[in-house]
């Protein structure tokens, strides 16, 4: 019975364990999807800003300063965006870990509750055996000698 216990309390370790890992999961994920909304918010600015060189171009009212400033910027969006997508993929790479991580604690909680029914299952037929032999027991002390 003390086997039982024992791995009772290493279950709940392992359940919190779990649990831990799984709000880290939650976070990373959140983490990621807003990493995923500042992309597209810098894109949406790119391309107003694109439109905007457009207009400035065609309208021929535009200084050069103006539009050289615009381009400027472009490639300066261009290039965080670039920056964007290298900070996603890492951050999508960090969420795959913590899931992976997410599943070793699950098959560990597993295995424990497993190996417990596996000896409370045992305990039981142990007990059963015990109590067999004693009504048999019993029941031979009670029948007359012959």
């Amino acid at each position: 019975m003390a086997n039982i216990k024992t791995l009772e309390r290493i279950q709940e370790l392992r359940e919190f364990k779990k649990d831990e890992i799984a709000q880290e999961v939650k976070k990373a994920a959140a983490v990621v999807k807003s990493e995923y909304k500042r992309l597209e918010t810098m894109e949406v600015d790119l391309k107003e800003n694109l439109s905007a060189l457009d207009r400035n171009i065609n309208s021929k009212t535009g200084n050069i300063n103006e539009i050289t400033l615009i381009y400027d910027y472009i490639e300066f969006m261009y290039r965080k965006i670039d920056a964007q997508k290298v900070i996603i993929i890492d951050r999508e790479k960090e969420l795959a870990a913590k899931e992976l991580e997410l599943l070793e604690a699950f098959k560990d909680v597993k295995v424990i509750e497993t190996l417990k029914d596996k000896m409370i299952n045992e305990e039981k037929k142990r007990q059963s055996a015990i109590e067999q032999k004693t009504m048999d027991y019993l029941y031979l002390s009670r029948m007359p000698k012959a």
